[in-house]
């Protein structure tokens, strides 16, 4: 085969996981439901070798499963890993957010204004998708705020791994919530901190914002005890998994 060949697969498969990475984590793919990969390449165009190549790179970040080593699916949320996420979310906040106020720049100020704005825009059903982008790069540019590249990475595949939940949460919570309202405030006093250069409360308000990020999760996850419900009580179900295919409270 030509390199020419091996471009264009290599292109292909590279197009196809994009592709598909966002559908996974927009919840357009829903968790558990099966992959067809004749259907894949039929949508793309391509022959099932870069559908494979694309779906093997899935897999390895953990959102294509294949128990029975023949049929693939997308994989479901598995409780087990909440906790875990939790922390790793509320570590990097924190520090990100206490970093980015050391020595913000006029711009990185202007930037995370403008993307506060967009969350503060109305909500439809039909903009979820923009408002958990905005959510997503608002928090992205804080840590890319914080000068430390390593950090920056961490935070942005963590952030990128907690999109579904975010897809989740934002579904279940319909436009017109007085939840978008908080959260809007909480980003503003993020970024208040950040531009006074108050690292010690920029820290705090970004712990607190995990906090209440994790227990809004929580109580949509668990909507029959939503007060009871902790991250060490997630971390004990060994066994509990969230498909999210049906958002609760959705007919």
């Amino acid at each position: 085969m030509s390199s020419a060949t091996d471009g264009r697969a290599e292109t292909g498969a590279s197009r196809i996981y994009r592709v598909l990475r966002d559908d996974i984590l927009s919840l357009r793919m829903a968790p558990g439901a099966m992959v067809d990969e004749p259907a894949l390449a039929e949508r793309f165009g391509v022959s099932r070798s870069p559908v494979r190549e694309a779906l093997v790179r899935l897999s390895a970040d953990g959102l294509i499963v294949a128990p029975d080593n023949r049929s693939s699916a997308v994989a479901a949320f598995d409780v087990r890993d909440l906790s875990a996420l939790f922390v790793a979310l509320d570590l990097l906040q924190r520090a990100t957010t206490r970093l980015a106020a050391r020595n913000p720049s006029p711009d990185e100020i202007e930037r995370l204004i403008s993307l506060n704005r967009v969350l503060a825009e109305p909500r439809t059903q039909e903009s979820i998708d923009a408002v958990v982008e905005a959510n997503h790069q608002f928090h992205v540019a804080v840590a890319e705020a914080a000068k430390n590249r390593y950090l920056a990475t961490y935070s942005a595949r963590t952030l990128d791994e907690s999109r579904r939940l975010l897809h989740l949460y934002y579904r279940a919570l319909g436009p017109g919530t007085e939840n978008f309202g908080e959260i809007i405030d909480e980003h503003a006093a993020i970024i208040d901190a950040i531009q006074r250069r108050d690292m010690d409360a920029a820290e705090q308000i970004a712990g607190r914002h995990c906090a209440q990020f994790q227990k809004r999760v929580v109580q949509i996850i668990a909507p029959a005890e939503p007060l009871s419900v902790s991250v060490d009580h997630l971390a004990g179900q060994s066994a509990t998994k969230v498909r999210m295919g049906r958002i609760p409270g959705k007919k």
